[in-house]
Order: structure tokens, then C-alpha cells, then sequence
């Protein structure tokens, strides 16, 4: 009863994000649209502690709000039922392997976790109580992120290695771990609340990285199936890159250099849009009119997610920022999205769980699988993270599978690598990406 609960809730939320028709602004709204959009993005960067950005905030969200109610929404529509014994039937077919679903219902005063596999479904309580919370924050916030990826509190005290990883790792995951999960295996985990912030790979149990022990996969809900890829022998890149912004943000030097590095590895004709050619218009032009689409779209820039702002989040391009909504009107056809930017994980969770992030809106646009970090990408360290990625891609492996890889390589190799060099391995660099998605497949 209670996963079936979840799971029609969380089909709501996706069939509204991801299955609503393609939001058409009307003409008589369209020139209003975007001298709002235009004014707002002018502010983002700015001191927002006046009434400015207050006012524009407030008519931006009004003009969208009516945007989004001039489209038929066929509220009729049932929430899929969650048949179990074929979402069995499914994931055994897609991971032979074995494979295991975590799904977590905050209800804000205890977190249920429901456990299913082939055989069993689970239920337990954990407590939201003052140790978790501190522990939360600890792997979450970005004011304790150095010191908790980089392990800078096994100098204190306790003496402990990666401590909050541990004891955040019990808390969540150990108790209902099953015995026979194996490196090979899928961990489809279903997070919810207060959990969408929270790095899985990065957690620890019994000692090791759970990206370790299992190929993790982060899903929108059950209820959703990914759509079949199209018959075609397509295999086009998108390939975006700004290194810079004016004043409106730093200088990214190392962008060319990791576009490089993309195309070397794929094994298909790639389109670049880089730097004065990334603009906004070029960028849509492109996704707007590729009839046959593209099967990845890499982009590296810089992204923000706007705190408890979440339609502020914005893809930041030569001479202009993609809005969250603009991202999420997109056409992507199934393609695979990897973000080399900045916070493109990060959500603003709503009521209803709702989610608001830069990677939901690509979903909610079409995309198959989404590659992304909860936190910032160090521009020293991309290149270490990207080329075993797209590695074990070029190679076939599916999404989830690749981003295994990249991480299990970083964890080996920093064993090795000199100590100038250790940030570009540390957890710090690879914990935050998750592989977000229904499919997995690259091709």
C-alpha cells in the first residue's frame, strides 16, 4: 500500500513535468515572455536585496504561471498503477545481473525505506531524528563539503576515516543492503524529499564506496518506463562549451580541452557550439531543429541553481542564461545529457515532490539518461572524471555502467597519484554525479 502510494504520487508529479503537451506560449503573451525572461536574467547575478528582483520574480512567475494554464492538461488521466509483478518481470530483463530498488517516502517526521527485488518487498522506518539531520547536513551543505569529501575531519578527534559517509551510509543504505549485492549488480534507488540531495555514490557501507558495491541508478519513480530509442543508426553529438561570460561569471579556461577529450572518444559525427558560436539562439536553434536529434548532448559551462528559486536555475551560455523553463520545452528525443556543469543536480523539492532541477527539466524535455554533480565541477578535475566515462561509453556500457566506471577508476588510481594531484581524485571530484534517468542506454 505504501509503495503504491508513493508511486502514483510521484506519477502525478512526472506525468505533469514529462507528459503534459509541449508548453506553447500563446502570441499575445510571447513579447511580454521575453522582456520578463530578458529582465530577470539581467538580475540573477545581481544584489538581490532590494525590491527589484522581487518585482521581476514575482511578474516573471505570473506571465509563466499563465503560460503554462493556457495548454489543455488532460487532468483525467489516472496515475499508472503500479503492477508489481511486471515491474519484477522488467528490471530482471534490463539487468540480468540482479538488481535492487531503494525507495525512500519522507513524510517529514520519519523516512520509510521500501526495499524490492525478485523475491521480497521490505518495509522500514528510520527516524529523522537529531543524529541523521546532522549527518545531512554534513554531506550535503556546501559550507561542510571540503571538509567532508576530503576528509579533513579524520585530522580531529575521532581519527576516523570518512566518518559521515559511514555513519550517513548506515543510516540509509546498510540496513537494507541485501547480502548478495555484488559490483556487477544494479542499486536503483527512488529518493524523495530532503534525499534528492544526497550524493549515494558517495556514501559508505561496511567500509567501502557504495558506488563500489553496486552500479547505482537514480529514477524518477517506478511507475515510469523509458521510451524504446528510435530505429536509427544515429549517432550525432551535440557538443556545447563557453569558457567565457563578460562579467556575468569566471572564466572556465579548461572547456575546449574537455570537448576535445569528448569527441576523441565518441565514435560519432559531433557538432560543436563553442564559446562566441554558444549562444542562446544558436544552442536552440540546434535542439529545435535536428529532425533526427542527437543521441548526446555534452555541455560545459557554468550552471546555477538559485537557492529555494528553483525556476532560476539556468544553463549559462556566451551571451545569455537558459532558464529552467526553456530547458524543460525542449525536444530531446532520448538522448543521453551530460552536464559538465556546475550544480546541475542540484533540486528544489516542492510540495507533492515535485522537483525543480536543471537534470528533471532535461527529463521532462525528452532526455534518456542524465549525467550530472550536486555541486561544483573543478575545472582541473574534469578531465580526470570524463575520460574514463566516455571510455567505458565508446565501449557500449549504458549510462549507469559508465559512471561506475569513471568512479571506480578515480577511487583506484587515487591510491597512486601524486599528493599535488589528490583533490582531482578525492570524492570531492567524483561523489556528486549521479546518473539520473529511466533508460540508460548511449549507443
Amino acid at each position: 500500500m505504501v509503495l503504491n502510494l508513493a508511486e502514483q504520487q510521484r506519477a502525478v508529479a512526472l506525468y505533469v513535468q514529462r507528459d503534459r503537451p509541449a508548453l506553447h506560449i500563446p502570441p499575445h503573451l510571447q513579447a511580454t515572455y521575453e522582456q520578463q525572461r530578458t529582465h530577470l536574467r539581467s538580475l540573477i547575478g545581481a544584489d538581490r536585496t532590494g525590491t527589484a528582483f522581487a518585482d521581476a520574480l514575482t511578474a516573471y512567475l505570473d506571465t509563466l504561471l499563465r503560460v503554462r494554464h493556457s495548454a489543455t492538461l488532460d487532468v483525467a488521466q489516472p496515475a499508472p498503477q503500479l503492477a508489481i509483478a511486471a515491474l519484477r518481470a522488467r528490471l530482471s530483463t534490463a539487468h540480468p545481473e540482479g538488481w535492487t530498488v531503494l525507495t525512500y517516502v519522507d513524510t517529514g517526521d520519519v523516512i520509510l525505506l521500501l526495499r524490492l527485488d525478485a523475491d521480497d518487498l521490505t518495509l522500514q522506518q528510520i527516524g529523522w531524528d537529531t543524529e541523521l539531520q546532522q549527518l545531512l547536513r554534513l554531506a550535503t551543505h556546501r559550507q561542510y563539503r571540503m571538509k567532508t569529501y576530503l576528509d579533513i575531519q579524520r585530522r580531529q578527534a575521532t581519527g576516523t576515516r570518512w566518518a559521515t559517509l559511514n555513519q550517513l551510509g548506515a543510516r540509509l543504505i546498510a540496513p537494507a543492503l541485501p547480502d548478495t549485492l555484488t559490483p556487477d549488480q544494479r542499486l536503483l534507488i527512488v529518493p524523495s524529499g530532503r534525499l534528492q540531495a544526497v550524493p549515494w555514490a558517495g556514501l559508505r557501507v561496511g567500509d567501502r564506496w557504495l558506488c563500489e558495491q553496486a552500479i547505482l541508478q537514480v529514477l524518477p519513480g517506478l511507475a515510469a518506463q523509458p521510451a524504446p530509442l528510435p530505429a536509427t543508426d544515429n549517432h550525432a553529438a551535440l557538443l556545447v562549451g563557453c569558457s567565457t561570460f563578460g562579467n556575468r561569471a569566471e572564466d572556465l579556461p579548461g572547456v575546449a580541452a574537455a570537448l576535445d577529450l569528448v569527441a576523441a572518444h565518441w565514435h560519432g559525427s559531433a557538432t560543436r557550439l563553442v564559446d562566441a558560436d554558444a549562444t542562446r539562439r544558436n544552442v536552440l536553434t540546434q535542439l529545435k531543429t535536428n529532425a533526427t536529434g542527437y543521441r548526446l548532448i555534452h555541455i560545459a559551462s557554468h550552471a546555477q541553481m538559485v537557492a529555494a528559486q528553483g525556476l532560476l536555475a539556468h544553463i549559462k551560455l556566451t551571451d545569455d542564461d537558459l532558464l529552467l523553463d526553456e530547458i524543460a520545452r525542449l525536444q530531446l528525443q532520448g538522448a543521453t545529457v551530460v552536464l559538465g556543469t556546475c550544480e546541475g543536480l542540484a533540486a528544489d523539492v516542492m510540495p507533492g515532490d515535485e522537483i525543480l532541477s536543471l537534470s528533471w527539466a532535461l527529463l521532462a524535455a525528452g532526455a534518456r539518461a542524465v549525467v550530472a554533480s550536486l555541486w561544483a565541477i573543478y575545472d582541473r578535475a574534469a578531465p580526470v572524471f570524463l575520460a574514463p566515462l566516455y571510455t567505458a561509453l565508446a565501449r557500449g556500457d549504458d549510462v549507469p555502467r559508465a559512471l561506475a566506471y569513471a568512479q571506480r577508476t578515480l577511487i583506484v588510481q587515487a591510491e597512486t597519484v601524486d599528493t599535488k594531484e589528490a583533490a582531482c581524485y578525492a570524492p570531492l571530484a567524483w561523489a556528486g554525479f549521479c546518473a539520473l534517468g529511466v533508460g540508460g542506454d548511449c549507443g
